[in-house]
């Protein structure tokens, strides 16, 4: 018996500072075929619409489950139609934060965190190293 394949799932939560609020969308991992064509710049014939179409085709194959409702709060389907009806901003948003996940980036630093001060601690040379003594 050998080892069977178990994709990772990543549950991407969009919060109330996106356009999104209440979003929640599993998707299971890429491989590395998948991510390669994600990450694939747009062909020369290729319009920036072409491209999310070929996203929303990818993202419609990797998903697990979702909690997305049409206007009058039905449940839609987990297709590449309904990924085409939402707006393109969406389908980024939701390409990056997965990308993100997959690389093990982590959210934005909290608000009073210190990122980019400079240590209170000084770093000082004291003594200058002293030459080898291996010959």
């Amino acid at each position: 018996m050998g080892s069977r394949r178990s994709p990772t799932l990543y549950k991407l939560v969009f919060d109330d500072t996106t356009d999104a609020p209440g979003f929640e969308i599993t998707l299971k991992s890429l491989t590395i075929k998948q991510r390669r064509e994600l990450n694939l710049r747009a062909r020369a014939d290729e319009t920036e619409m072409d491209v999310v179409a070929r996203t929303c085709e990818l993202l419609a194959g990797q998903m697990v489950s979702w909690n997305r409702e049409d206007e009058d709060g039905r449940p839609l389907p987990m297709t590449v139609e309904s990924l085409m009806d939402e707006e393109p901003g969406l389908i980024i948003d939701i390409s990056v934060k997965w990308q993100q996940a997959i690389a093990g980036v982590s959210g934005p630093l909290e608000s009073d965190s210190p990122s980019g001060e400079i240590s209170p601690v000084e770093s000082v040379l004291t003594d200058i190293p002293s030459e080898s003594l291996a010959s």
